[in-house]
Order: C-alpha cells, then sequence, then structure tokens
C-alpha cells in the first residue's frame, strides 16, 4: 500500500504542534485528520477510518490516557495503533502509556526520522 491509502489521526491541544505534524505528513504523502483534545480524537475515530493515532498526553476536556482507555473498551477501536508523541518524559507515565495500548512513546521535540519509522513500523 502507499501512504496515500492510510489515515493519521493527529491530536494535541497546541495548534503548532498539529499543523507542524499535520504538513509533515502529508507531504509524505498521508490523509491527516487533526483533533485538540481527546474528546474531539474519539469522536474523529467512531467518525472516521483511521490507520494510525499520534497522540499527546496532556491534553484539556480528555488527557491521552482518557483516549487510550476509550479506544481499549471498544472492539472497532482497540486494533488501531497509537504512538504517544508528548514533551512529558516520566517513566511512569512512559508505562502507563504503553501498558494502556499504545506502541510507541516518542519525545518532543519530535525526531521525524524515529516518527517516519516507527509509522511505517506500525501501519504495515
Amino acid at each position: 500500500m502507499s501512504n496515500s491509502e492510510y489515515t493519521i489521526l493527529v491530536v494535541d491541544d497546541n495548534q503548532m504542534n498539529v499543523d507542524m505534524l499535520s504538513r509533515r505528513l502529508q507531504r509524505d504523502d498521508y490523509k491527516v485528520i487533526e483533533a485538540f483534545n481527546g474528546r474531539e480524537a474519539v469522536q474523529c475515530l467512531q467518525d472516521n477510518s483511521v490507520d494510525l493515532v499520534l497522540l499527546d498526553v496532556m491534553m484539556p476536556v480528555m488527557d491521552g490516557l482518557g483516549v487510550l482507555g476509550v479506544m481499549q473498551g471498544e472492539d472497532e477501536l482497540q486494533d488501531i495503533p497509537v504512538i504517544m508523541v508528548t514533551a512529558k518524559n516520566e517513566r511512569d507515565c512512559i508505562d502507563r502509556c504503553l501498558e494502556w495500548g499504545a506502541v510507541d512513546y516518542i519525545i518532543k521535540p519530535i525526531n521525524m526520522v524515529k516518527l517516519r519509522a516507527s509509522i511505517q513500523t506500525y501501519l504495515k
């Protein structure tokens, strides 16, 4: 499959982070959906066919762990790979995200080479 056949949901409460990631992913030919808090992310997941989620941890309304919890509780969402993309670098947070279903954890500022490699790995 080519990148254009995949849809990635980018979730972050910081507009600049969403814009930067969206532009870079679109340059790589991915389809991108944007959400700015956890509640919007869950709605996007329920309304769209999403192949992978890039998810921030700390957000208003519903944080990243809340989104992971919802995804694990819904059969149609629990197999979508989630890569956490966040500035939060504490080991307990990383462990908790991975235990709740995230497949990877990328620390901001984002290393795009690592992020691209992770995306390609989890979309195969």
